[in-house]
């Protein structure tokens, strides 16, 4: 009976799993203001991730008692990249000039600001749900302003780790951040954002 009680209790042990960000897909969409008065000249934008990093702990029987940590460098943000436009469904596709000005309005001092704040962080210690519709409550970090954040994911087994697919749905307000905006507002982005992720987790 001792045994058998100890065997149980290691296989309820929780497990640890890091990210493999090369084998995953994280991404946001921000979305042109189609009211301002020169929306016509504005795009809607997809940015991925790249180069993150960040790992996961989590038992299945225990599903409270998780961990999640993320570190997303603003240096690794690549926006409008043709085949992210393709995947979210956008027709028209950004020349590389307008990437690269998307890029430099992205990581400027009134966006994410990355010459003072090189990383974006996701950290969460509290989760809900089942494996089906798992949540992470936790805090997301975007240029130095840490605001709550809810991540809703359904988690398969996947070779021994994870595949997890969900997103959030926030603002830039919420953030701490002001939605872009020229030609004094009639050009501009929605406060809206939209992350998903698909991503791949390996156990340790």
């Amino acid at each position: 009976m001792l045994l058998l009680g100890l065997i149980a209790a290691a296989g309820a042990a929780p497990t640890t799993y890091s990210f493999d960000s090369a084998a995953s897909k994280l991404y946001v969409q921000v979305y042109r203001d189609r009211d301002s008065l020169a929306s016509s000249m504005a795009h809607d934008h997809v940015v991925a991730a790249t180069g993150w990093s960040g790992s996961l702990t989590l038992d299945p029987d225990n599903i409270a008692a998780c961990a999640v940590s993320v570190r997303v460098p603003v240096s690794g943000l690549r926006p409008d990249l043709p085949d992210m436009r393709r995947l979210v469904g956008y027709d028209v596709m950004l020349t590389d000039a307008q990437q690269k000005q998307v890029d430099e309005h992205m990581k400027g001092e009134e966006q994410l600001k990355q010459s003072a704040f090189s990383d974006i962080r996701f950290e969460a210690t509290r989760c809900s749900g089942t494996m089906a519709a798992l949540s992470a409550t936790g805090t997301l970090t975007v240029a130095g302003h840490g605001g709550p954040v809810t991540i809703s994911v359904k988690a398969d087994t996947r070779d021994g780790g994870l595949r997890l697919r969900g997103g959030l749905r926030t603002s830039h307000t919420s953030l701490g951040l002001v939605p872009y905006s020229a030609f004094f507002g009639s050009l501009k982005n929605q406060d809206g954002l939209d992350f998903t992720l698909d991503v791949v987790a390996r156990a340790n």
